[in-house]
């Protein structure tokens, strides 16, 4: 190349940069008024606004290795994913900027780099600045741009937005040049996405992208290059956003899915006929939204262009450009079809009306470019001379920059705004103030004020228990006391959050009356009972409620006499922008009632073989009558499998019941469990669940030698001898036999068929359905009608009495006072906790993958891991630690993460640096190592193959 022709393309690329440089300028200056709009805007826009920072806060106050990251203060404690990426980014900010300001600006940038990229996408399809600038601010002026922003406040999912026409642009010049280099770019930026929220992605880029891959068929069909460029982009993608995909992919398809406006709740009633209809006549106008919530300029520019592109193709003559706009028709069909399906009542995980239309004047404008570039393409075959060319190029873009001026500058900025206002909600956390006085200095002034001088606000090992989502929305980006309820649902299935529905239930009222009792027919007394047990098993030492606001959940008055020490009100009247009364009522709990979060216990433990289904039945059984919470009985969930338990483990729990177990080898099992009552332990066996002892021949541990189960009757013929398990309890009032109007199968035994140890408990219809026995130092109690489901089907009172009987017969049922200790706070990480005399440690935090507990000395001078057992109403489960029987021990448990979540993550950043060193720095420092690796991986191959040849 001569020295002229460098200075020609030298000039040139500073003159396309000029260019750039003056719309991108203009771009962001007609954007800058709805930016400065909305960071000076008093109170914050968005529902849901304070959830980043809130989570931003927890992450900051203790920055750990991403696989480390843990939310202590909601449900117990669960691994951060949501928003991974941004939660990240936002505790970075935090260190720099006031945090909830901090926040705002990292949404506007999030938003100019939208606008910019929605620039780059429509400047890549049509190659004419004006067009593509025209458009960008159209975009930037479409009030449904911003809903997933300023209504609903889920920054994550706005924030990800951003993605969307950076990926495709890079997608587009991928396919327009054959450079892989920006096929990869358009992967991680992906990727990175998915890491951020996933919901754009999956919804949005992979359709997209998929459509524009394999429908270009300008140059052809060649399906196979494109299933390589297909699965090259997927696969980089993946694996960038690994993490993510890799905790919450089963989880997100199993429920991405909603074929009707409503379904069941939680409990066992359904949302009305009423809600069903309302909720359909409102999604039946959303397809409208996408016209009327979006600014008219890429529509009338659509309708201009598309007459042009038809006049190029009757004057060109040429039917194969019109190919080229093929991909961009199918991905506006897409769309437009997706926002329908919303408008029948289906929806596929778009998260809320307000998530539909963000997108629309990105493919409008694609369609848009792609009619204008094709359209000059045909008119090159009418039009001869490059004169003509330019002189019709120029007279289209001047008309362009006319009328889509026209329309910009005649519905401005503030159209815009108020087009956005019209679809917006301001942050729904209460108290007002909190909306209004933002800066970290005004919160940390205010941090004095939102609790009475009782409450210590950053306690860590008591729970705060509030039924109003508005106030657990901001709590932890004030206070480090961890909530027993939290504001982002664990991830978790929705069949396993029952002892939280019922936390939820228990401390809620219907009518005045209990919502377990008015709603799920609990007796009062199991109300009480159940709702006292876990309020000590959740650590709820303070309540808020019943203030005076959006939502009013009060303590409940059957509870109130059994539970509060003392309440206070405080207003916040003085700053609001609302007409009602604004405040907040805190609540203390009685000493009495409820228990740290980490503590030494030295209650009676009840190791239990069941299934995940089997021991919540078990659980729920358990808490109905007496309040038999953490300071009496710790129940502990071994799993189904007896057998992976030797004789050591099993001595760590005073007495085992066997439920919905199994086991592998039933001789090796049975001998354990032998050995185990022989030396004083305690077993209760339940074979009214179908296992394998539900029939046939039983091993000698058992009462009786043979069971047979089957429907013996819907009604009780009982025969109840009397024993310490018959006293105080109506057996006339159990209820009756019945699964679903069918007879309920019993395991029952013959009278002849007892051991000649055994002593009968409970005979139905002359056969023995419960029975005990000695056992060397031990007992072994067997029942055959599946008692604990019994209990809890129809919460039968006399039932549940028979079934404490039971419990009684096992363990020691008092109260236990922990022994001394003293509790350390390290981080959300890292707890301490030191004690004397302590049997075990009790962690009610929810076990995890990543936990461990380590004994870091006692008076031995022993040190080494502890074995943490899952306990308790919660899932996965708290965490319960025995103890070596020593008298003073320091225990440390840490949550470093699970294994499996370090590789996702570690693989996703090594193929994040490999991508940006090849992309960005050509190879410069990982590209040689890379090389290295794949040569010297190519002359291993090499040498095996030739030893196989030979």
């Amino acid at each position: 190349m001569s020295m002229k022709e460098k200075f020609i393309k030298i000039g040139r690329f500073f003159a396309w940069a000029v260019l750039h440089l003056a719309v991108v300028f203009a771009v962001v200056y007609a954007f800058w008024p709805i930016a400065t709009w909305y960071l000076a805007y008093r109170p914050v826009w968005g529902v849901d606004f304070f959830l980043l920072p809130n989570l931003a806060n927890l992450l900051s106050e203790n920055l750990v290795r991403p696989w480390a990251s843990w939310i202590y203060a909601w449900f117990g404690g669960y691994p951060i994913s949501y928003g991974f990426l941004f939660v990240y980014l936002g505790s970075f900010l935090d260190k720099f900027l006031d945090l909830v300001v901090g926040t705002q600006y990292f949404v506007v940038a999030s938003s100019v780099l939208f606008v910019l990229g929605s620039y780059f996408l429509f400047f890549v399809i049509c190659r004419n600045f004006v067009l593509a600038g025209v458009l960008a601010v159209a975009t930037a002026y479409s009030g449904g741009v911003y809903q997933t922003l300023t209504w609903a406040g889920s920054l994550p999912s706005y924030i990800a937005q951003s993605s969307f026409p950076w990926a495709l642009g890079f997608l587009v010049l991928f396919l327009k040049t054959s450079n892989y280099k920006f096929l990869l770019t358009s992967a991680l930026i992906s990727g990175l996405s998915v890491l951020g929220h996933p919901l754009t992605f999956v919804i949005y880029i992979v359709p997209a992208t998929m459509i524009l891959i394999f429908s270009r068929f300008e140059h052809g069909f060649k399906l196979l290059e494109k299933i390589k460029i297909a699965g090259i982009f997927i696969l980089i993608s993946t694996i960038v956003g690994l993490p993510v995909f890799g905790q919450l992919a089963g989880f997100a398809l199993k429920y991405a899915f909603k074929p009707s406006y409503s379904g069941a709740a939680l409990s066992t009633t359904e949302a009305s006929g009423a809600v069903d209809v309302g909720a359909a006549a409102f999604n039946k106008l959303q397809p409208a939204r996408m016209f009327s919530d979006n600014h008219p300029a890429p529509f009338i520019l659509l309708a201009i262009v598309a007459g042009l592109f038809l006049l190029s193709v009757i004057l060109g003559r040429k039917p194969k450009p019109v190919l080229a706009g093929i991909p961009y028709i199918l991905i506006a069909a897409y769309f437009a079809f997706y926002v329908w399906l919303f408008g029948q009542g289906i929806s596929i995980y778009h998260g809320g009306w307000y998530r539909l239309f963000w997108h629309v004047p990105v493919w409008i404008g694609m369609l848009v470019c792609a009619f204008w570039f094709q359209s000059f393409v045909n008119f090159s075959y009418a039009v001869k001379t490059n004169i003509l060319r330019l002189v019709l190029n120029l007279g289209a873009t001047l008309a362009i920059l006319l009328i889509g001026g026209s329309y910009l500058y005649a519905s401005g900025y503030g159209s815009a705004i108020a087009s956005i206002i019209y679809r917006s909600q301001v942050s729904s956390s209460h108290p007002d103030i909190l909306n209004l006085k933002i800066t970290d200095k005004d919160r940390s002034e205010l941090k004095m004020r939102l609790l009475p001088g009782w409450i210590n606000g950053d306690d860590t090992n008591w729970r705060l228990y509030s039924g109003d989502q508005t106030v657990n929305l901001w709590w932890n980006s004030m206070f480090k006391m961890p909530l027993a309820r939290g504001y982002l649902d664990p991830p978790i299935e929705p069949d396993r959050r029952g002892f939280l529905f019922l936390l939820d239930a228990g401390l809620s009222e219907d009518e005045g009356q209990a919502q377990l009792s008015f709603s799920f027919k609990y007796p009062q007394e199991s109300a009480i009972s159940s709702t006292l047990f876990l309020v000590d098993w959740n650590s709820v030492k303070y309540f808020e409620g019943g203030h005076i606001g959006s939502v009013f959940k009060p303590v409940p008055q059957y509870l109130t006499e059994l539970l509060v020490k003392r309440e206070e009100v405080l207003s916040f009247d003085e700053l609001k922008y609302t007409k009602r009364s604004v405040t907040l009522k805190f609540v203390e709990f009685k000493d009495e009632v409820t228990s740290a979060i980490l503590t030494s216990t030295n209650a009676s433990t009840l190791g239990i073989f069941a299934t995940e289904i089997g021991f919540e039945n078990v659980l729920r059984a358990i808490s109905l009558l007496d309040n038999n919470n953490s300071q009496k009985l710790i129940p502990v969930k071994l799993g189904k499998m007896i057998d992976e338990y030797n004789l050591k483990e099993l001595s760590n729990f005073d007495a085992l019941y066997l439920y919905d177990y199994d086991f592998k080898n039933g001789d090796k099992t049975f001998k354990r469990l032998a050995e185990f009552v022989s030396g004083g332990g305690r077993v209760y066996v339940d074979t009214g669940v179908e296992v394998k002892n539900s029939s046939g021949v039983l091993p000698e541990l058992f009462p009786v030698k043979e069971v047979e189960r089957k429907g013996m009757g819907k009604e009780w013929d009982l025969e109840v001898p009397e024993t310490n398990f018959s006293e105080g309890v109506d057996f006339s009032k159990f209820s009756p036999l019945v699964f679903d109007g069918n007879e309920w199968n019993v395991s029952s035994a013959s009278v002849s068929d007892l051991r000649d140890q055994a002593t009968v408990i409970m005979k139905h219809k002359g056969r023995v359905v419960f029975a005990s026995q000695k056992f060397g130092s031990g007992e072994v109690i067997w029942g055959g009608f599946n008692l604990p489901y019994h209990v809890i089907r129809d919460y039968n009172s006399e039932e549940a009495k028979f079934f404490n009987k039971i419990l009684a017969a096992l363990v020691d049922l008092g109260v236990k006072k922990p022994a001394d200790s003293e509790v350390r706070f390290v981080n959300s990480n890292t707890r301490e906790i030191t004690t004397v005399g302590a049997r075990a440690v009790l962690f009610k935090e929810q076990a995890y993958s990543g936990w461990s507990a380590k004994l870091k000395e006692n008076e031995q001078g022993k040190s080494g891991r502890l074995k943490i057992y899952k306990a308790g109403p919660a899932y996965p489960g708290f965490m319960y630690i025995p103890l070596p029987n020593t008298g003073k021990s320091k225990v440390e448990l840490t949550f470093s993460g699970s294994g499996i979540y370090k590789v996702q993550i570690i693989v996703s950043v090594v193929t994040v640096l490999f991508l940006v060193d090849g992309v960005v720095l050509g190879g410069l420092f990982l590209g040689r190592l890379r090389r290295f690796v794949w040569n010297l991986s190519k002359r291993k191959i090499g040498k095996w193959w030739e030893k196989e040849e030979e």
